[in-house]
């Protein structure tokens, strides 16, 4: 066997054990930062946001309200 083959398909498969797991990987990635972004504990994003709201910072309030609103919009086309 000579060695320019073994290398051309040793690339091969690992470009393909790339190929498979990369959607895996992407949707537990995905499903940490939801998981993360919702929880309710002190430290999320939401706390920090909702934070600053409390303290009357004009970009977190505006933040808020926009996300309270694509809230709305969600549950309304849900009901369609």
């Amino acid at each position: 066997m000579n060695w320019a083959a073994a290398t051309g398909r040793l690339a091969r498969q690992l470009a393909l054990g790339q190929t498979i797991e990369t959607p895996a990987l992407k949707q537990k990635h995905a499903t940490q930062r939801w998981g993360i972004q919702k929880a309710p504990h002190p430290g999320t994003w939401h706390h920090l946001v909702a934070t600053r709201a409390a303290e009357c910072n004009a970009r977190a309030i505006r933040l808020l309200k926009s996300r309270q609103r694509e809230r709305d919009r969600s549950s309304e086309e849900r009901e369609l």
